[in-house]
């Protein structure tokens, strides 16, 4: 996360603005407030309608959100665009994060690396734990465990746990030295998980790695990407779509108009920051003629 926090951080420092929360509903081509021709985006931003214009625009959007852009227009009311915005498929992520007082599977043997298993929580993620004071105790130690790492069917399973009427789990940091104001003032405080998903995950986790008893989780945070303007949490390449064809076509899908698609979604790492990275960099050097860095062979 550190890496688009750094860029929209340099980006305005360098006069560029950042707003939030303000949804693409329309694109076409029109004239410019200095009457040059150029293009006319429509957004949305709670009941607000505002209207930008530009010269250049560059979509770094999945295909469910590009399709949630008004299918009319010079781009988008062409069909051909359509099929190649089309040409993957968004396939539905869940993950959980749990926090125990102290990383109980290093007892068997496991400090990092991933476990796998046929059970809904599918994947599992250790790290290395430094050693941290705990009320006074240095054998206690903070863990935060990925516990669980998955996509497509075993996604349903967890929806199932986050209904409106699921109890809510109630984090405890007392027992923690550090400072808890972090959890409670960031993202993390948002996602916390309901208290059913938070006792299955632990049950689960005590079953994986065979074990009778681990302490109780403290604090536990989720994020499921199945829907929404998301659509999923990584896109695939539809079968018999030629990628390598697809990824400079798609970059640029209308050649006559200075409309420009990047992310993973439409790359060969999908579903990978490199892949976001890496359309990105192709797209700056081929239609802004971006020189390449030194560093970067």
């Amino acid at each position: 996360q550190e890496l688009p926090v750094t860029l929209a951080t340099q980006f305005v420092q360098n006069g560029g603005t950042v707003k939030l929360e303000h949804r693409l509903t329309a694109l076409d081509t029109g004239n410019l407030p200095d009457g040059s021709a150029g293009l006319v985006l429509q957004f949305e931003h709670g009941n607000a309608q505002h209207t930008v214009y530009a010269k250049k625009v560059i979509l770094a959007m999945p295909r469910t959100s590009l399709e949630g852009i008004s299918r009319s227009g010079a781009l988008l009311g062409d069909s051909g665009v359509q099929k190649l915005i089309a040409s993957v498929t968004p396939a539905p992520f869940f993950k959980l994060f749990v926090c125990y007082p102290y990383p109980w599977w290093e007892e068997l043997g496991l400090s990092k690396g991933q476990s796998v298993t046929d059970i809904p929580l599918r994947q599992c993620y250790y790290w290395d734990v430094a050693k941290q004071g705990n009320q006074g105790n240095p054998n206690l130690r903070n863990a935060v465990l990925l516990a669980s790492y998955d996509d497509r069917t075993t996604v349903d399973f967890w929806g199932g746990l986050t209904t409106e009427k699921a109890a809510k789990f109630a984090p405890d940091y007392t027992h923690i030295d550090e400072d808890a104001s972090h959890f409670e003032e960031s993202d993390w405080s948002n996602y916390q998980a309901p208290q059913g998903m938070v006792d299955e995950i632990h049950r689960q986790l005590l079953e994986l790695h065979g074990v009778k008893y681990a302490p109780k989780p403290y604090a536990a945070a989720f994020k499921d990407w199945s829907g929404g303007v998301f659509g999923g949490g990584v896109n695939f390449w539809n079968i018999h779509v030629k990628s390598w064809e697809t990824i400079p076509r798609v970059m640029n899908p209308n050649p006559d108009l200075p409309v420009y698609i990047c992310g993973s979604a439409y790359s060969n790492f999908q579903g990978w920051v490199e892949g976001a990275l890496q359309t990105s960099e192709q797209m700056l050097e081929t239609h802004f003629d971006l020189p390449r860095p030194d560093w970067y062979q």
